[in-house]
């Protein structure tokens, strides 16, 4: 029950920010829902993890993926800037991945097994999926505008 409601919680967030993104542009490609298409098969996986390891493992799997658009999509843009705008990218983007490291460590922390119990394996695959999606749409939205 649990599991089915923070699913829920989880899908529904990322519907809004799905249809906040239409309104930005709604003339523009829908990147929030090309993910979403993209990341079925991980949702999927997901939602039918069985126990604390299945959920682990869906989840990195997510991450994963989040994190391989990320690497690509920031490599895109990087070719599209000069040489001072790119150096300037880098450094943010670093910055980024310093502040992503501290809340990752923040929230294995905090959201751990001992903590609470099984369910923090959805806790954190929820928390860190946010964080690399987020990040994933805002450079999807950067590379849109070149």
């Amino acid at each position: 029950m649990v599991k089915t409601l923070k699913t829920v919680v989880f899908g529904s967030a990322l519907f809004l920010s799905f249809c906040s993104w239409a309104i930005d542009n709604p003339n523009g490609v829908n990147k929030a829902a090309e993910l979403d298409s993209n990341s079925v098969v991980y949702i999927e996986k997901i939602n039918n993890a069985i126990g604390y390891r299945s959920t682990l493992l869906a989840y990195t799997e997510y991450h994963q993926f989040l994190s391989r658009e990320i690497k690509s999509t920031y490599e895109d843009i990087a070719l599209k800037l000069t040489e001072t705008e790119r150096d300037t990218f880098q450094a943010s983007h670093g910055a980024w991945e310093a502040f992503l490291n501290s809340q990752f460590t923040f929230i294995e922390e905090v959201w751990s097994k001992d903590n609470f119990g099984t369910s923090s394996a959805i806790d954190r695959g929820q928390f860190k999926s946010k964080l690399l999606r987020d990040r994933l749409l805002e450079l999807q939205y950067y590379q849109m505008t070149f």
